[in-house]
């Protein structure tokens, strides 16, 4: 019985030896050396870039160049989508900075404006209304601004809020508030386009450049001699089609914002988000020269509250539209007591003007 178990005991310590043999055997059964596994696998050796220093492989990584893989049969291929990093730094260290230098100095002027009382009065009130816009105007008109106002408080919480809101609120008060932008910007973004689909087909006619843009322009919008102008002069002109051109990126880019499923990459939603940060900088900052335009020349908010205007701010800074409406029958009248003096409106008849 003792003679059995001992040949037992050689017979499978022979084994042993015999497959430790055939493991460690190049060509063998186990696990040979890379290159003749892959020699073996019909794919070519690539011990180069194995061989590389780490510093060199994680460059490689960082900037997204195709690298080596574990996986079997597989072409080197990026592991890192570095435009992230690119997105990142546009955002941070050019949109940021720059653009909300831009809408801080508009806002600066604007305000020294306001605070100054620095307006442009009327040479000459005549007390005749001439109808201007329309009802339906109006409405998209403000449907629009305060839309777009209400974005774009919110959107600068966002944008540059991590700036000087934590300093004033704390980290957990600018969290919350950072929360309700958010949220309040999804909700009134679609709103925003709703706006701009009613206001851009209702004032594009009448923005459209014309020959006498060319003089307004050389002479500053009046800075330089008298500037006559159509219904709206050529800055207005341009604001509406920065405004429509700016709006329609803001819709676009904001639709794959909040519905990122829509995008077929990480990249083009970092694309859209960057389209949408630049349009929303720049029509931020045009608004406010809209509005300190709008309030720093007298009698022209007339025209987007009441929908009439003064016959002699007419005369004064639309001349050529006056011109051309004289002596045509308004399309509608000025309700009494809105805008000018009551007693003046019964008189808007006698030189109206299309609305």
């Amino acid at each position: 019985m003792k003679g059995g178990t001992s040949f037992i005991a050689r017979i499978m310590l022979a084994l042993m030896l015999a497959l430790a043999w055939l493991a460690l055997a190049p060509g063998g059964i186990g696990v040979g050396p890379a290159p003749v596994r892959a020699q073996a696998l019909d794919q070519p050796p690539n011990t180069r870039d194995w061989k590389r220093s780490s510093a060199e492989m994680w460059h490689d990584l960082r900037k997204g160049l195709p690298v080596p893989t574990s996986q079997p049969f597989s072409k080197p291929q990026p592991a890192i989508q570095s435009q992230g990093e690119d997105w990142r730094r546009l955002r941070n260290e050019v949109i940021r900075p720059y653009g909300g230098w831009l809408v801080l100095a508009v806002a600066v002027i604007a305000g020294i404006i306001w605070l100054f009382r620095l307006r442009v009065r009327l040479r000459e009130r005549t007390g005749r209304l001439i109808p201007r816009i329309s009802l339906y105007r109006r409405l998209a008109h403000w449907f629009l601004a305060i839309s777009f106002i209400l974005l774009a408080l919110s959107g600068i919480v966002m944008l540059f809020g991590r700036l000087f809101i934590p300093q004033v609120l704390g980290p957990y008060g600018f969290a919350a508030l950072a929360s309700a932008a958010k949220e309040m910007h999804n909700l009134f973004g679609p709103l925003f386009i709703v706006a701009l689909v009613m206001f851009v087909p209702a004032f594009v006619c009448d923005n459209m450049p014309s020959r006498h843009d060319i003089g307004w322009l050389l002479r500053l919008g009046g800075l330089f001699g008298h500037a006559p102008a159509g219904k709206f002069n050529a800055g207005e002109k341009i604001w509406f089609w920065i405004l429509a051109i700016g709006g329609l990126a803001l819709a676009l880019s904001g639709i794959f914002l909040d519905f990122p499923f829509l995008a077929d990459t990480v990249q083009t939603l970092q694309t859209f988000h960057l389209m949408h940060a630049i349009a929303a900088v720049i029509l931020i900052a045009f608004a406010l020269g809209h509005i300190v335009m709008a309030t720093a020349f007298e009698g022209t908010l007339d025209a987007m509250v009441s929908g009439c205007v003064d016959e002699g701010w007419a005369k004064q800074h639309h001349e050529l539209w006056l011109r051309e409406v004289t002596g045509r029958t308004p399309a509608e009248a000025c309700p009494p007591g809105e805008g000018v003096p009551a007693a003046a409106a019964t008189l808007a008849t006698e030189k109206g003007g299309a609305a």
